[in-house]
């Protein structure tokens, strides 16, 4: 079936109900009024389910984790809560000995099973101080004024608290401030902006547990420490490594190389953001994409509709600006308030999975109305506050993510652009099929990264997230379905969001670096502690194994042939 005939078809069951748009946006400016009642309200059943002591959780094991949404769980053999280095390394070492498997696990917002295993948890949070920056080991020249030293246990919140409270920030970060630093690092986190990498690209050294418990402070080769200067100090065990492979194969490593005890990030000074919100058409919206328009702001990101309505899919386009001057009065102050209330589904949510199951030729004007409420002349904060979502994070959701190529394509359409026109084709004919979205899908621009299992490495990139409400009928079918047509058209999934497809082939096919990856991982792992059910989705302990054959083999053919020449 072509576009043209699934739209037509999509929208035969919705042209007569037209006028549900403008009768559901009122409703929803009505529900804005209700919003904070509604927090009150909650927030008073929340204190009196403390004080009664209801726990439907305290029938689980002690050991029992799960992730944030509850898809990836397990009962681990023990469940540790390590607050120093010491004990870390303790941890890993117990684990080495006793020839058991070993994950870190953070606030659990990764929908992948990256964290899984039936071994030794490690929860992190307990690991969350700030630690000193030594200027006598830096190498001359290094403007130690926006170093940060920080545990690897830290949320993104606490940091951005303790960042501004020495008036420095983040040079960009995600909408999702709940998660730790060390999660969002090793998963390659992003904002949005094309001049901004991921967040892991802020790491400038980070201290490693490895192998049986051994520690590293691990730098690319130009690394921010002075050889000398750093063996001249006091002995404390930690052995310093600077080597371009190891490093950005270990950063972006989703823990199956160690535990990172903590991170030096590259941050900068505090600073204050501007932003707009407006609603346009897909079709303006396309043809600013291949004018280059989100290379003349500094944040650009978009929220599609799926669906058209009233003959074109809509846009909610997000532009962020720095600005030296703060907010003039309290509406400059905060987003909509209507958008507030939209967000925060925590008592609607179950409302809205019945609307999105029940009522379905009704979702392109729920989510036209979603958007159009979320329009917003101007927000100014401090950088990490409108960078946050707020309330979007209470959302019971999950999503994929696809990379791809933001790169001007000679000759033709950009890939990033063709790739949101396939999926604008794919909702259609899925919806005619009965498969449909419950939000829009987001779509943001990374700058090109370095870090060799990072989805935007060697190539700018766009990320296209594609969110659903927990309990949308058929998600995790459609979320398979977009990866499996995508992956051929060199889209990478985001390792932290639901991935199904990948595998060590995939994998290879994607990361010209994977071969340096491996080789990394059989130095940092080389007895399989980190190992777990994603290490083995991707074979990457039979691979390093091929990988070191390979290795062996070629050694020999080359002792061979200079043994002939020097006959």
């Amino acid at each position: 079936m072509k576009y043209s005939e699934c739209d037509l078809a999509m929208n035969k069951g919705i042209e007569r109900h037209t006028a549900a748009g403008p009768v559901l946006y009122a409703l929803l400016r009505v529900g804005a009024f209700l919003y904070r009642v509604l927090r009150w309200i909650g927030r008073g059943l929340e204190n009196l389910q403390r004080a009664l002591g209801w726990n439907p959780g305290a029938t689980r094991p002690a050991r029992y984790w799960q992730n944030a949404i509850g898809n990836q769980f397990t009962t681990a053999h023990e469940l540790l809560r390590p607050t120093s280095l010491d004990e870390l390394v303790a941890i890993v070492s117990r684990a080495a000995q006793e020839g058991r498997r070993v994950r870190a696990v953070g606030a659990g917002h990764s929908f992948s099973d990256v964290a899984i295993t039936d071994d030794y948890v490690v929860d992190m949070h307990g690991m969350h101080a700030e630690l000193p920056v030594d200027p006598a080991v830096l190498r001359p020249g290094v403007d130690a004024t926006t170093l940060y030293r920080v545990e690897s246990g830290i949320r993104i919140r606490q940091l951005n608290r303790k960042l501004a409270e020495k008036e420095l920030a983040l040079q960009n970060m995600g909408g999702y401030d709940v998660q730790t630093i060390s999660g969002a690092v090793s998963t390659a986190t992003h904002g949005s902006g094309h001049a901004l990498g991921p967040l892991c690209d802020a790491v400038e050294s980070l201290v490693l547990v490895h192998g049986a418990g051994r520690v590293t402070l691990l730098e690319p080769s130009d690394g921010i420490t002075d050889p000398a200067a750093y063996q001249s100090r006091p002995a404390d065990g930690i052995e310093l490594v600077q080597d371009d492979d190891l490093f950005y194969s270990a950063v972006v490593a989703m823990g199956s190389m160690g535990i990172v005890a903590s991170y030096t990030l590259r941050v900068r000074k505090a600073f204050l953001l501007k932003e707009c919100r407006t609603l346009k058409s897909w079709t303006d919206v396309r043809q600013d994409l291949l004018s280059g328009a989100p290379e003349r702001v500094a944040h650009y990101e978009l929220y599609v509709n799926p669906y058209p309505v009233r003959g074109d899919h809509h846009c909610l386009v997000t532009t962020r600006e720095e600005v030296t001057d703060g907010a003039r009065n309290d509406g400059e102050r905060e987003r909509s308030p209507v958008a507030t209330m939209l967000t925060r589904f925590r008592f609607i949510d179950a409302i809205l999975r019945w609307l999105f199951s029940h009522l379905r030729f009704f979702t392109p004007y729920f989510i036209h109305a979603a958007l159009s409420s979320l329009v917003d002349d101007e927000y100014i904060d401090h950088s990490y506050k409108v960078f946050n979502l707020g309330d979007a994070n209470l959302v019971p959701a999950f999503s994929a993510e696809l990379a791809f190529d933001a790169g001007p394509m000679p000759g033709g359409v950009p890939a990033h652009v063709a790739g949101i026109d396939k999926i604008l084709q794919l909702a259609a004919e899925q919806a005619a099929a009965g498969h449909w979205h419950s939000s829009p899908f987001g779509v943001r621009f990374v700058r090109s990264s370095r870090h060799h299992l990072a989805p935007q490495y060697g190539r700018n990139t766009c990320m296209v997230e594609l969110p659903f409400l927990q309990g949308t009928l058929g998600a995790w079918d459609l979320l398979r379905y977009y990866e499996r047509r995508f992956l051929a058209d060199g889209a990478r999934p985001h390792w932290g969001q639901a991935t199904f497809a990948l595998s060590y082939e995939t994998t290879w096919s994607a990361y010209e670096r994977f071969p340096a990856f491996l080789a990394a991982f059989a130095h940092f792992n080389p007895r399989g502690t980190f190992d777990n059910t994603f290490t083995q989705r991707l074979s990457l302990r039979a691979a390093t194994r091929g990988w070191e054959r390979k290795q062996r083999r070629e050694l020999r053919n080359l002792g061979s042939t200079e043994s002939l020449q020097s006959q």
